[in-house]
């Protein structure tokens, strides 16, 4: 997460973006299937640790901000438009 992997999913986009352009439709189809697994991945990983950091933090567990980060929600899956 953080710079590593704004990297490497800038190169993954750069890839696809030149597949867009130039390879069939098949090929492309799947390469941007297989990045919007990968971000829904890495979206899913960044959740679960958020949801651990907040879950450890005690100290202020009566304050309203921490109360409403203790409470367990489900990531809402969002779809990606296709133009």
């Amino acid at each position: 997460m953080g710079i590593g992997y704004a990297l490497s999913s800038g190169i993954q986009a750069a890839r696809l973006a030149a597949t867009e352009l130039t390879a069939d439709k098949c090929s492309a189809d799947s390469q941007r299937m297989a990045y919007c697994a990968d971000v829904e991945r890495h979206v899913a990983e960044f959740l679960a640790l958020k949801q651990g950091y907040y879950r450890a933090e005690t100290r202020f567990a009566g304050s309203p901000f921490w109360s409403r980060r203790q409470v367990q929600l489900a990531p809402q899956p969002q779809v990606l438009e296709q133009s």
